[in-house]
C-alpha cells in the first residue's frame, strides 16, 4: 500500500453574476461537482491550457457517500494511439491514484506518492485545482489545495478494503482497458465539440495561446456581455470563425449565458460593442497575433 500526500481544501467566496446569490457552502459546491463528474466524467475536468496538458481520469466506486477514488494517467499515451489524438494535447500514463474526500468539516484530497511518477505531484494539484475552479465559480466558489507539509499517510482505515485490491491491478490505461479500447477512446475524444475546432487553420499551432488568451478575458467576466467580447473580439479579427454555441460551453461551461443571447451578441450585424472601446482595443491587440 502506498503512502499519499495531504491536502487541505480551502474556500474562497466570489461574486456571482446577475446579481445571484450563493446558496451552498464551499463543502456542497465540491460535493455537487465532484458528484455530477463522477456519474459522468468530462474530458475537460482535468485539463489546464496555460500549462498545455490533459489527464485522462476515471472512478473507483467506493459505495462510500462522498469520497470520490479517481486513477489520473500521468505519461505519454501509447504511440498506436497518437493517430486518434490532438497533436498539441500532452496526455500521460500510467495512472496514480487521486481520493476526494468531502465527508469531513474541511475536506481533504489524497494523492498518491506513486515512484514511478515522483514529478508528478506539482502538474496534478495544479490541473485539479484549476479544473475544479472553472466548474466552482459558477456555484460561487474558488478552491485551494493546502498541503500538509512533510506529511505522508496511508489511506484511511475505512478506504482500505477498496483500496488493497486496486494495487493489484496493471498500472497503465493501456493494460487495464486493452490497447484496442484505448485507441476507440481517443478517437471518440478527437470527435467531440472542442471550441478548438473554431480556430482558422492558420493559427491551429497557436491554438494553446489563443484558448489561454480567452481564459484569461472570460474566466472573471461580470456579464454575458463581457464574457462574449473576446469571442467577437477574435471572431472580428478572422482569427477564429463563430463558435458554436455547444463549443463555447464545452469550453467556458461556468459562464451563465443563454443561447439566444449568445447568438445575438456574436451576431455581425449586432450593434451591442459598436461604441465600446475596450471593444475594438481587443480587436486590435488580436489582429498583432495574425502578425506574429
Amino acid at each position: 500500500m502506498n503512502n499519499y500526500y495531504v491536502f487541505n481544501c480551502q474556500f474562497v467566496a466570489v461574486q456571482l453574476s446577475l446579481g445571484r446569490e450563493c446558496c451552498l457552502s464551499g463543502k456542497e459546491a465540491l460535493t455537487r461537482v465532484m458528484s455530477k463528474d463522477f456519474q459522468e466524467v468530462k474530458w475537460n475536468f482535468l485539463s489546464d491550457p496555460k500549462l498545455n496538458v490533459h489527464y485522462h481520469h476515471e472512478y473507483v466506486d467506493t459505495k462510500q457517500k462522498d469520497v470520490f477514488v479517481m486513477r489520473v494517467a500521468n505519461k505519454r499515451v501509447y504511440i498506436r494511439a497518437k493517430d486518434f489524438i490532438e497533436d498539441n494535447t500532452q496526455i500521460r500514463f500510467p495512472y496514480l491514484y487521486v481520493i476526494v474526500d468531502t465527508r469531513q468539516e474541511t475536506p481533504t484530497i489524497m494523492i498518491e506518492d506513486y515512484k514511478e511518477m515522483p514529478s508528478s505531484l506539482e502538474e496534478v494539484v495544479a490541473v485539479l485545482t484549476y479544473s475544479m475552479n472553472m466548474v466552482m465559480k459558477s456555484k460561487g466558489w474558488k478552491i485551494k489545495l493546502t498541503r500538509k507539509l512533510g506529511e505522508l499517510r496511508p489511506v484511511p482505515f475505512s478506504l482500505q478494503p477498496v483500496m488493497d485490491p486496486l494495487m493489484d491491478k496493471p498500472r497503465t490505461i493501456e493494460e487495464l482497458h486493452g490497447l484496442d479500447n484505448m485507441c476507440e477512446l481517443y478517437k471518440k475524444k478527437k470527435n467531440t465539440v472542442d471550441l478548438r475546432h473554431a480556430i482558422d487553420e492558420k493559427y491551429k499551432k497557436k491554438a494553446n495561446y489563443i484558448l489561454s488568451i480567452l481564459h484569461q478575458h472570460v474566466d472573471d467576466a461580470k456579464t454575458p456581455k463581457d464574457a462574449i467580447k473576446p469571442l467577437k473580439a477574435f471572431f472580428v479579427a478572422k482569427i477564429m470563425r463563430k463558435p458554436s454555441w455547444s463549443e463555447f460551453k464545452s469550453e467556458f461551461p461556468h459562464i451563465v449565458c443563454s443561447k439566444s443571447s449568445y447568438e445575438r451578441l456574436m451576431s455581425l450585424t449586432n450593434d451591442s460593442y459598436d461604441d465600446c472601446q475596450s471593444f475594438s482595443i481587443l480587436v486590435e491587440t488580436f489582429l498583432k497575433i495574425s502578425e506574429s
